[in-house]
């Protein structure tokens, strides 16, 4: 089978192909752009390329239209109807579906643009894949509402990874680095744009219950401003405690993420709903507790090396704060995935 386009050639790659994907690798304007800078030796490229024919060969891959996400705004059924009258099969990855389920915590566009898309896309899916078993579970139950109770069967999920480290030779900011240094108080830090459902909100009430009572832990927000975010923000803003007991690093870098996970006394996630929790994998990186709260899919990717909180219930969140001692002599036991396992559990479930 082959797709052309005006250009592209997508066929099945094939052994006399070596010399081909040999001189695309070590073009000049590639080279620049690989990890070591240095062209690729003969041998090694065809290692490669034997893996990749023996994975097709024993895996039966064949050809897949794969959407690692929701296009949103393009229509794209008649490309996938292509692809399927020329024999291949199309994968639409579902990340979660809260917004067809929690449209209240999201912009009315994004609602009805991401119901637009699921219509448009999953009858036209051989493969659904998931980020977890429990968004696996709500979209097979809106399969069976959607009138597409055939491609219940065909859903399936894999968890995403994470390969966030320390970057050797870069050093995070001087505010970052000050917000873990004084007077040795307990640092907690949650990562996640600023939005209504990851319910950050909710951390600044029960933060603000402990500094009444003299309590010196910190608070330090690492996200961006999102939907809905705006009261948030200019609470945040004008608090007497900003800089003090209270950090919002909106641009962090990635050595500023790195820093903040390895250091902190524990990573927080507050969300109401998630399709994964991406943040409890990074935090089992660095070997950092987290706490989070009580819903199926934080429970799914955390097990039991996190401690959990009722959603949304301020004095579950100050009492689990204000009881938490740092067990850093061992690391949590939540799974620390890597993108490599990602993608081979992902590839896994294209066989």
């Amino acid at each position: 089978m082959e797709l052309r386009t005006e250009r592209l050639v997508l066929r099945p790659v094939s052994a006399d192909d070596l010399d081909t994907l040999l001189a695309i690798r070590n073009a000049p304007d590639v080279i620049g752009t690989t990890n070591t800078g240095e062209p690729l030796p003969r041998e090694r490229m065809q290692g490669q390329l034997e893996r990749r024919l023996a994975s097709w060969r024993d895996r039966g891959f064949g050809s897949w239209l794969v959407l690692l996400d929701s296009t949103w705004g393009p229509d794209l059924r008649s490309e996938m109807t292509r692809a399927k009258d020329e024999g291949a099969r199309v994968c639409a990855v579902v990340y979660d579906l809260i917004q067809v389920q929690r449209p209240d915590l999201v912009s009315p566009g994004a609602a009805c643009m991401f119901s637009r898309w699921l219509t448009r896309t999953l009858p036209l899916a051989d493969r659904i894949l998931t980020v977890s078993a429990s968004v696996r579970g709500e979209v097979q139950a809106y399969l069976a509402t959607a009138g597409l109770p055939d491609k219940i069967g065909l859903v399936d999920w894999f968890h995403l990874g994470s390969d966030i480290a320390d970057i050797p030779g870069t050093l995070p900011g001087e505010r970052v680095s000050a917000m873990f240094a004084a007077d040795h108080a307990p640092v907690f830090v949650a990562v996640g744009t600023l939005e209504p459902r990851k319910a950050q909100a909710t951390l600044l009430d029960a933060f603000e219950g402990l500094w009444s009572r003299d309590n010196p832990a910190r608070l330090v927000f690492v996200g961006r401003e999102g939907f809905g975010s705006h009261a948030l923000v200019a609470r945040i803003a004008a608090h007497a405690e900003l800089d003090r007991r209270l950090f919002w690093l909106s641009a962090a870098a990635d050595c500023d993420l790195a820093y903040c996970y390895r250091h902190a006394s524990a990573v927080l996630n507050a969300s109401l709903c998630e399709g994964f929790g991406l943040p409890i994998v990074e935090a089992a990186h660095f070997g950092t507790p987290v706490i989070a709260s009580d819903i199926p899919v934080f429970r799914e990717v955390g097990g039991a090396g996190v401690t959990y909180v009722p959603a949304g219930d301020v004095a579950a969140w100050q009492n689990a704060v204000a009881a938490f001692e740092a067990p850093r002599s061992a690391p949590p036991a939540a799974p620390r995935l890597t993108w490599r396992d990602a993608a081979e559990a992902f590839a896994g479930k294209l066989a």
